[in-house]
């Protein structure tokens, strides 16, 4: 029987806070979504909100919203991005009611799965390598939301015909819904904070003829 994640220490926690502020570059990602996203957005994805004319509001002002998402299976997380900046823009570009991501490590550690090859892309944007104790360190972080794809990596690569279709949850997102786990602090955070469940639709038409390339779709899956 699997034996129950240790809980971490206040001490631990406040040591890994140097992860809200060590990458992260909040005039960079204004600039990039004002200058680059927001453009290509307009002219190509032409995205649209729905549903987020009252923005939700946390319980606790000291602990973020979880906002949780499907991945639409695009062989490269378009949706998370521009979900992102979507919602900055919607937010007038500020943090307080926008989101800041939870990432696959994988993503910032080749220059490859970085956006436009830029170094640690991800992180300048905000973005948060997803790990137990990232997590936890995350739900005592005040200056924003945080956003998780419960399917990870796999729900990038999932492809065009199961655009729609789930796929199992990644480990860390299954362990904190109580999957595999009967306690920890990072379970408990997930069932004690109030949430949103945004779902992408037809974000997969973008790119269709990259998800019939099956050699291109499997290659965030390894």
């Amino acid at each position: 029987m699997k034996r129950p994640r240790r809980p971490y220490t206040p001490e631990e926690i406040r040591k890994n806070q140097k992860i809200y502020t060590e990458y992260f570059d909040s005039a960079f990602t204004e600039d990039l979504v004002k200058h680059v996203l927001g453009l290509l957005d307009e002219c190509y994805f032409r995205s649209e909100l729905i549903g987020f004319e009252q923005m939700p509001e946390r319980i606790h002002p000291d602990r973020p919203l979880i906002y949780a998402s499907n991945h639409s299976g695009m062989a490269f997380p378009w949706d998370a991005i521009i979900f992102c900046a979507k919602l900055y823009q919607h937010n007038n570009y500020t943090f307080t009611h926008s989101v800041r991501a939870l990432t696959a490590p994988m993503l910032s550690q080749t220059t490859l799965m970085n956006p436009f090859l830029l170094d640690d892309f991800w992180k300048k944007c905000g973005g948060i390598d997803a790990t137990f104790k990232n997590f936890e360190t995350m739900m005592h972080y005040k200056e924003s939301n945080l956003l998780v794809y419960a399917e990870g990596v796999p729900g990038i690569g999932k492809g065009f015909n199961r655009r729609y279709q789930l796929q199992r949850f990644a480990r860390l997102i299954g362990e904190l819904h109580g999957v595999g786990t009967n306690q920890g602090t990072a379970e408990r955070h997930v069932k004690r904070r109030p949430g949103a469940f945004v779902r992408h639709i037809r974000h997969d038409e973008t790119d269709t003829a990259v998800f019939q390339r099956h050699k291109i779709v499997k290659i965030p899956r390894r």
